[in-house]
């Protein structure tokens, strides 16, 4: 399945990654969506994921996918307000199937 690796910097430090799918299998589908990204521990809290997403959203675009699907975990609610902050709607809450906490899942237009 095709898909787009970033590695987020600042200077010569790593910050986070960015995976960018541009299809959707079923178990994406369910979880994980087309979008996932994570910020280091001691790098979270400073914008970074907002950027990483908004720069995943243009790579999806340029690959054609037009609705974006990105989920997080039920209770971080600072990834929440960064899906949110790029136009996400929320559709459904479901169930982890690695058994992990529930997964929100919201669509970005």
């Amino acid at each position: 399945m095709a898909a787009t690796f970033l590695l987020a910097w600042v200077g010569t430090d790593l910050v986070g990654r960015t995976s960018v799918r541009h299809e959707l299998d079923e178990r994406l589908l369910r979880v994980g969506g087309h979008i996932g990204y994570g910020v280091l521990p001691d790098r979270r809290g400073r914008g970074y994921a907002a950027e990483m997403l908004r720069q995943g959203l243009v790579v999806a675009r340029s690959e054609g996918v037009i609705a974006v699907l990105v989920d997080c975990d039920e209770g971080n609610a600072a990834s929440a307000r960064t899906i949110e902050r790029w136009g996400g709607v929320l559709d459904t809450v479901v169930e982890n199937p690695d058994g992990g906490p529930a997964k929100r899942r919201y669509w970005i237009r």
